[in-house]
């Protein structure tokens, strides 16, 4: 026999493993010895070979030759393994040189898919303005953020930043009188300003000029004239704007009286004085006068001779007036209802008691010998048929004699500390009176029933004897004995004001002088952290004055802030004539404006002269709660509850 063998080479297998960031691919998955095998290799966007290597079974290295995308080896007799790594490769960024500012990348190489922040760099007088980024073929990568400090993502590429710098120029305003105005304070040549325009109350806007620095003016246009808007165009120049205010022409209404007739100006501009001519007919006279606003609040009136004068509002009015045959009664019961808004709450005012208010009218006389005692005062009858006080004013170092007229009050609230009782407030100041009598850089202590009272106390205050007509423990001086003062026992505000029947009206009611009572009713924190140690115990009147959190309550038509000011504070008040001709304590708002104030009931977290806040409270003139020693002479605005 004769046998016959045929031997071939075997195939061995080629083994390629998973790679990350790129991939490799073999021409043949077996190959037999001496077989020439190829590998393509594909790195991912942004990313190139790193490592290849080709091992065959027991650990020998295959040698590989090629470039970094193809690579060649010569099949061993042995199955083999393939391998491979792919690195990020670093791209530039390339960041210009710029007029009038620079830009800094961070970092200023990258890898794909890394966070890169540009942060530009203004010189002075110029602002950032634009910037582009683009990779190598041009196309624009997206930038995010706002301001100096901008971001983008690095793409597969070498990138350019590109940034461009505007100059600022300033808009500077003139002082402006009765007005004001307010825009950004710099801007870029060739951008829109919005000049927003706000008269005062009672005045409109006259002219208004815009012009560069070399005096040329720039063209002004009305963006929106309800919301007093305007606009210009950035000229390349710094700008100042002027303007004017002008009082506003309102009308002055009077109408067609019975038995007499009222001349006035048809029209006067806001904050000038009007004068009333009053004609009366024969066997008449002038027994009732007011002037009202449209926005419903009654106007002042000055007597001033045989003249009637009133300040402008900004607001029209109505003149109205009644002419009677006959004198009116002297029990002052005669009415006056009138509604308005304090603060956006409509509130109710009614009258209740009688008080000297206004100084007497010209041509008036009173007869001294027919008198009426009502406490303190002594009524003497006028021929008019009213009854006066005489009282000394202190400005003038002279006796005036003072109407004695109504009490116009505010219902605050109709169900007081949830009682269901009206609180009354006073519409005016009706009279002043220290807090305490002595005050020193320290404290003036007093000891009553064994325990160390404060100046700033008000169970034992001053005011509080006058206000209910007690009598109280005083001091001379800091270093005085110990007196009992009588001065207003039985004749104080509620024995003078009212009738033993009206008084009987006047509840009597726990006040609370606590530490949260001092503060305003929003934040009970606000002051010392909520706590007083001048507060006192809670004591029983039936007439007070309002506490800091009382005046801070918005459900009583006064405003949350205890630092708002004006009407819209709902504490802005006057001061009746009777008040004025007191020494009253000037309030200081700046080098030459005064004002005056009303007692609060609340005493400063601190002793007057230790922090410079003042022994109590008060409010201004403005509407404003602020501090005060205590024997300054500041208003009284009493407050009571009624069934």
């Amino acid at each position: 026999v004769t046998v016959t063998a045929v031997f071939s080479l075997i195939p061995h297998k080629i083994d390629v493993g998973a790679v990350e960031n790129g991939s490799v691919a073999a021409s043949v998955a077996n190959a037999v010895a001496g077989t020439e095998v190829t590998l393509d290799i594909a790195p991912a966007s942004g990313y190139e070979l790193a490592t290849l290597t080709v091992t065959a079974d027991g650990g020998t290295a295959v040698s590989v030759t090629g470039t970094s995308i193809r690579q060649t080896f010569t099949m061993p007799a042995l199955n083999v393994a393939v391998s491979a790594t792919f690195s990020a490769i670093d791209y530039n960024v390339n960041v210009g040189t710029f007029a009038n500012g620079s830009v800094e990348a961070s970092p200023a190489t990258a890898t794909v898919g890394t966070p890169v922040t540009l942060t530009a760099s203004p010189e002075s007088g110029y602002e950032f303005g634009t910037l582009t980024v683009t990779d190598a073929d041009g196309t624009t990568v997206p930038v995010s953020g706002t301001g100096e400090s901008r971001t983008f993502t690095m793409p597969a590429s070498n990138v350019t930043v590109d940034a461009t710098f505007n100059a600022i120029y300033n808009i500077a305003k003139e002082t402006f009188v009765n007005g004001s105005i307010s825009s950004k304070a710099t801007a870029v040549a060739g951008t829109n300003v919005i000049l927003w325009i706000r008269p005062n109350s009672g005045y409109q806007l006259a002219t208004l000029t815009v012009t560069d620095a070399g005096g040329t003016p720039v063209p002004v246009t009305v963006k929106l004239a309800e919301a007093g808007t305007f606009t210009f165009t950035m000229p390349e120049n710094n700008v100042t704007v002027s303007a004017t205010f002008s009082a506003i022409d309102y009308n002055v209404n009077v109408g067609t009286f019975a038995n007499g007739s009222i001349a006035a100006n048809a029209i006067a501009a806001f904050g000038t004085e009007v004068t009333l001519t009053v004609t009366s007919d024969s066997g008449y006279w002038l027994s009732a006068l007011s002037v009202r606003a449209e926005n419903g609040s009654f106007v002042g009136l000055n007597v001033k001779g045989n003249d009637i004068t009133f300040t402008m509002p900004a607001n029209n009015v109505t003149v109205n007036a009644t002419f009677s045959a006959s004198l009116p009664a002297a029990s002052g019961e005669y009415k006056y209802i009138k509604t308005y808004r304090k603060n956006g709450v409509r509130l109710d005012s009614v009258t209740f008691g009688l008080w000297p208010q206004r100084i007497k009218a010209f041509g008036v006389v009173v007869n001294e010998n027919e008198t009426e005692t009502h406490g303190a005062f002594t009524y003497c009858k006028g021929n008019d048929g009213q009854w006066y006080v005489k009282s000394k004013d202190g400005s003038t170092n002279s006796y005036q004699w003072f109407k004695v007229e109504p009490i116009y009050w505010s219902v605050l609230t109709k169900d007081y500390n949830g009682t269901g009782k009206k609180l009354l407030f006073a519409d005016n100041i009706l009279t002043t009176c220290v807090y305490y009598d002595y005050v020193t850089a320290y404290d003036c202590h007093r000891t009553i029933d064994g325990k160390e009272v404060g100046s700033s106390n008000y169970e034992h205050s001053r005011v509080r004897a006058f206000l209910n007509g007690l009598s109280y423990q005083k001091k001379a001086n800091r270093n005085s004995a110990q007196t009992t003062c009588v001065d207003f026992l039985g004749k104080g505000f509620l024995q003078s004001a009212f009738t033993s029947e009206q008084a009987s009206m006047i509840l009597a009611t726990t006040v609370d002088n606590s530490a949260r009572s001092t503060n305003p009713d929003a934040n009970a924190r606000l002051w010392d952290h909520g706590a007083n140690k001048n507060a006192c115990d809670p004591t029983s009147d039936k007439v007070f004055l309002l506490s800091v959190r009382e005046v801070t309550t918005k459900a009583y038509g006064f405003n949350e802030q205890y630092n708002a000011i004006g009407e819209e504070s709902g504490r802005w008040t006057n001061m009746t004539d009777f008040a004025k001709s007191s020494d009253f304590f000037k309030v200081y708002y700046g080098a030459s404006e005064s004002g005056y104030g009303a007692w609060l009931r609340s005493p400063s977290y601190a002793a007057y002269g230790e922090d410079g806040s003042g022994g109590a409270r008060f409010i201004d003139n403005r509407g404003w709660v602020e501090g005060s020693a205590v024997d300054k002479k500041n208003g009284v605005i009493p407050a009571l509850w009624v069934e």
